[in-house]
């Protein structure tokens, strides 16, 4: 940094290039966005790729984020304000789901309910804001073809939609389904409210059969295929015009804006609406999903037909090389400097070590400190600044203090991450405590798997998660001790704890080759773990 701009610049404790979360980050992330080609991806409406994937922290809500910003038509769908819950909480859903009926086609056609009335409401946002009516007369005086009949008798039949808050439609739909399961029921279950588990405790094996294929007809309602008939209707009249593209945003599908025995239910249908309505020429649902939940979802969801295929090619993953993490870095470098001192542009390297430890280039030494995601480097700088409190550079030691710190935060945000399906991976990450850098399989002992498997016993509440289930399996001698240590070591490399390297081939990371390495490839006595150096700090690695 020249001297000039060294007497007007220092670094505070108070000060920070981001948030962790994209909707705490909107200062930075409006001046800061770096596009790597994936918006472009998104906005086209032709391109059939819609399930952005990504892990925590990747960009996936900032790209949401910008999309919204850059476009005219643009509808974000907030999963709180859809009262999903509702789902959960109706007494008869849960009855005919627990009897066996399938609740797919009412998902999803729900899914495709909600996406036709928000598409209407933006379309004639300006009529239905200044409280006009005769929109569907509107639409009917340039759509006279009798082949759309159908789908006017469904919009008039919800045409008070327009008018209301999205979950009042929800509620109204949901409602409308209750009342033909209830009807089933007449004269078998005077109240199945109040029957609750003993609902069929009166009824015989050739009812409960009746009861379940009525229910599965009224779940297989006509509204599918009268919503097929209102997407045309969208699809081949009110959005025809190529210069209007329209949007349907969702994320934050990992928050607990549902049950998750319902949640993932919801999101299977939900990328399955997506599918429906990408068909359209002007239109593009976007879902934005992280890889753990949408593991879940392919886990829990599984059923005869599914085909994961299907979704791997309507999916775009959000990859980061090194030049532009290193561009994200130094535009929010910029941005906190020019926020309160005019300034030329600086380079990263200006208010960073050129080497650090062995002589390493500064660039490698912050690159391996992440998995390759905006996050961990913003976090990461956030913790140099503290350390740099008062100075105008960050030295060598100040990073040394700001690895530590920052080390132990990004295990926490890693167990966080992978809750859902390892819920004790951080007890588990201490089977590798005090180690080398790299190290054979084979080195982690019968002795230290015994240790670390009476505390995940210890910790573990259920035995729900993968890791708990696993571990109670070896507890229980129904997994032989190669397996479990085979299995343990793909969670570490799953979640990019480490990286494998089979023979002599090159060490595989999973968040950057995006590749999957089988139980069959890995041998203990020749495969290597090499620990990610992010979590050096917080896992006692020595050299």
């Amino acid at each position: 940094m020249s001297k000039e701009k060294s007497t007007k610049f220092v670094f505070r404790t108070t000060q920070m290039i981001g948030a962790a979360a994209a909707e705490d980050d909107q200062n930075f992330l409006k001046d800061c966005f770096i596009d790597t080609g994936v918006l472009n991806i998104l906005l086209d409406t032709e391109d059939s790729r819609y399930i952005l994937v990504g892990r925590t922290g990747s960009g996936k809500s900032a790209l949401i984020s910008k999309l919204s910003e850059v476009t005219e038509h643009a509808i974000t769908i907030n999963l709180e304000d859809l009262a999903l819950s509702y789902i959960s909480n109706s007494t008869i859903i849960r009855y005919f789901s627990d009897l066996g009926v399938d609740m797919n086609l009412f998902y999803r056609t729900l899914w495709r309910h909600v996406f036709c009335i928000e598409i209407l409401r933006e379309r004639y946002k300006q009529s239905i804001n200044t409280k006009q009516t005769g929109i569907l007369a509107t639409i009917r005086s340039f759509a006279r073809d009798k082949k759309y009949d159908i789908a006017f008798e469904y919009l008039k039949q919800w045409e008070g939609s327009f008018w209301q808050e999205t979950q009042y439609g929800i509620k109204e739909y949901i409602s409308l389904v209750e009342k033909g399961l209830s009807s089933v029921l007449e004269g078998k279950i005077p109240d199945v409210f109040t029957a609750g588990v003993n609902a069929n405790k009166n009824l015989s094996e050739q009812e409960k059969v009746e009861i379940t294929e009525h229910g599965q007809k009224i779940i297989d309602t006509p509204q599918l295929k009268q919503l097929s008939q209102v997407i045309k209707l969208l699809d081949e009249v009110i959005l025809s015009d190529k210069q209007r593209k329209y949007y349907i945003t969702i994320d934050k599908l990992d928050e607990n804006w549902v049950e998750d025995k319902i949640r993932f239910r919801l999101i299977k249908s939900l990328l399955e609406a997506g599918a429906d309505f990408n068909r359209m020429k002007n239109v593009k649902v976007l879902i934005a999903i992280r890889y753990d939940l949408l593991d879940r979802v392919y886990r829990y969801t599984r059923d005869a037909g599914f085909q994961e295929e299907k979704y791997k090619t309507n999916s775009l993953d959000i990859p980061w090389s090194k030049s532009e993490l290193l561009a994200v870095l130094e535009k929010r470098i910029n941005f906190l400097i020019k926020k309160q001192y005019i300034t030329a542009d600086i380079k990263y390297y200006e208010v960073l070590p050129r080497k650090v430890y062995n002589n390493q280039d500064i660039a490698d030494y912050l690159m391996e400190r992440t998995l390759l995601r905006p996050r961990d480097i913003i976090s990461f700088f956030n913790e140099c600044i503290k350390q740099a409190d008062g100075n105008t550079t960050i030295t060598a030691d100040n990073l040394t203090a700001a690895e530590g710190r920052h080390s132990m935060d990004r295990l926490r945000a890693l167990a966080d991450e992978w809750y859902g399906l390892y819920p004790k991976l951080f007890e588990l990450t201490k089977l590798i405590n005090n180690r080398k850098g790299n190290f054979l399989i084979r080195d982690i002992t019968q002795e230290q798997i015994d240790s670390n498997v009476l505390l995940l016993l210890e910790k573990a509440s259920s035995f729900d998660g993968l890791d708990a289930i696993e571990a109670q399996m070896l507890y229980d001698d129904k997994m032989s001790y190669e397996e479990y240590r085979t299995n343990t070591v793909l969670i570490f490399y799953k979640v990019g704890l480490v990286g494998l390297r089979i023979r002599d081939l090159p060490i595989s990371w999973s968040y950057n080759d995006r590749v999957s390495i089988s139980r069959s490839e890995i041998d203990e006595d020749t495969t290597r773990l090499y620990i990610q150096p992010t979590f050096w700090r917080a896992l006692g690695v020595g050299s």
